[in-house]
């Protein structure tokens, strides 16, 4: 890997000096990120462009004033959103960001968690000193808290930063809970006597879990109960990604805005905490393709659940409108025949990927990308934009210092911002950084001709 990114600077003849030289600098920078993989021993996953869809909408607006959150939870029960400030408060709301409920509690809240989503407790994760308490909604008092600094110790500010509840059906306790250590990113596991006890404050210590070696600030964790599996988040590195239980890799996106500090996954959506400007952000993420209808229309954009099975819909899952001649079905789209079956019309063509976009008309016909997003408005939709072809920004065949320079030039540069291009913004964050550049060097050298 690294004989490879020493010999990339032939790849800068007759690009003239300064260019050059901003190039240059940035594959030092890209080296070094890429070393530092290498020295802790970890495997060098490549992340992913953010799966969700950008931009996010902000919900935070109405919450106290001076609130910094800094965790996260989806209530799968209540259906509502829980989120913690550092300055002692815990927050319920709606997805909308309405409804919003708050209760004062004291310490430095930096984690959220559900146990049981049958009752009434929440499990609030406490930094300085490092420990869990047990909150009550009903009465909104802590009723007992449990000692982690035997384990858990960190420098001000980088202590306990992220928790979660990992159910599981063999333990006593329904499960054990996961806290992050910001200091040094591993996730310590902790069996508490949350059942077999109401009073006792003993903490048994399982295990720890690195799941990656020398990348320290973790700052959320959030277990998804429908499938199964492990999300963190790192603020510094602006990275989330997904684990099994022990701590394997499944995948990793980079992570949009900044100074993220909590991860609530509900089923069609991942909201971040932001420890800025009591950020709230909820993006279109869904983590599912289950049809309860059985309409061929997922349930995360399903604008009409519950429809007849076998009855016939639109793309949005709803029954289409009556009609009373082929004429009245015509959908613009040239490659489909249209016609008026028994009042309702029927769109059929060649749909390869089986994502209700026709062929002629899919911006990716060969990966199943509903949605049809196109971030950089090139016609080749986001789904089939990964790998070396994403980082190969010219288009020339190969990933290579051309398309190094390209980033350089727009190189931290926002959405709004002159010199900004939407080529080289390869996680569609809408700012061209360092995540970017990792991606590139990546694929770098890489060809994109079959």
């Amino acid at each position: 890997m690294m004989t490879s990114l020493s010999a990339r600077g032939s790849a800068f003849s007759g690009l003239g000096a300064s260019a050059a030289t901003v190039a240059a600098a940035a594959i030092s920078a890209t080296a070094f990120s890429v070393a530092l993989f290498a020295v802790a021993g970890s495997p060098v996953f490549a992340a992913d462009p953010f799966g969700g869809t950008l931009p996010g909408a902000e919900i935070g607006a109405a919450l106290p004033a001076g609130y910094e959150p800094s965790g996260a939870v989806w209530h799968p029960r209540l259906q509502k959103l829980f989120v913690v400030s550092d300055g002692g408060i815990v927050s319920r709301m709606d997805l909308d960001g309405n409804g919003v409920v708050n209760w004062s509690v004291p310490g430095d809240l930096e984690g959220i968690t559900v146990a049981d989503p049958s009752g009434d407790l929440l499990y609030l994760g406490i930094e300085q000193p490092d420990g869990i308490s047990e909150f009550d909604m009903a009465t909104g008092q802590v009723r007992r808290t449990f000692d982690l600094t035997p384990w858990m110790q960190g420098p001000d500010n980088s202590g306990l930063e992220a928790l979660t509840f990992v159910p599981d059906g063999a333990n006593p306790e329904g499960g054990l809970f996961y806290a992050g250590l910001q200091n040094d990113g591993i996730i310590y596991v902790f069996d508490l006597p949350i059942r077999t006890s109401a009073t006792s404050t003993v903490v048994r210590f399982v295990r720890t879990i690195n799941p990656v070696p020398g990348r320290a600030d973790i700052s959320g964790l959030e277990w998804d109960r429908d499938n199964n599996v492990l999300y963190a988040i790192w603020d510094g590195a602006d990275m989330v990604r997904k684990m099994t239980a022990d701590g394997t890799f499944i995948a990793e996106w980079t992570l949009p805005g900044n100074d993220q500090e909590g991860i609530a996954i509900s089923p069609c959506e991942m909201t971040i905490a932001e420890d800025v400007g009591k950020e709230v952000w909820r993006y279109d993420f869904p983590t599912t393709t289950a049809d309860a209808d059985g309409d061929g229309v997922a349930n995360c954009g399903d604008a009409c659940p519950g429809t007849a099975a076998g009855a016939p819909v639109d793309a949005l899952g709803c029954p289409p409108a009556a009609c009373s001649g082929n004429a009245q079905c015509d959908d613009g789209v040239v490659c489909s025949v249209d016609a008026c079956v028994a009042q309702v019309c029927v769109h059929t063509g060649s749909d390869a990927d089986h994502d209700g976009v026709f062929d002629c008309v899919d911006d990716c016909p060969a990966v199943a990308n509903p949605a049809q997003t196109d971030f950089d408005a090139d016609g080749m939709g986001d789904a089939c934009e990964t790998g070396a072809w994403l980082a190969d920004a010219d288009r020339s065949g190969r990933v290579d210092g051309h398309d190094l320079v390209w980033l350089a030039r727009s190189f931290s540069m926002g959405c709004a911002e002159p010199g900004y291009d939407t080529e080289v913004d390869l996680d569609r964050d809408c700012v061209v950084d360092g995540a970017d550049l990792v991606l590139m060097a990546a694929h770098f050298g890489a060809s994109t001709v079959p």
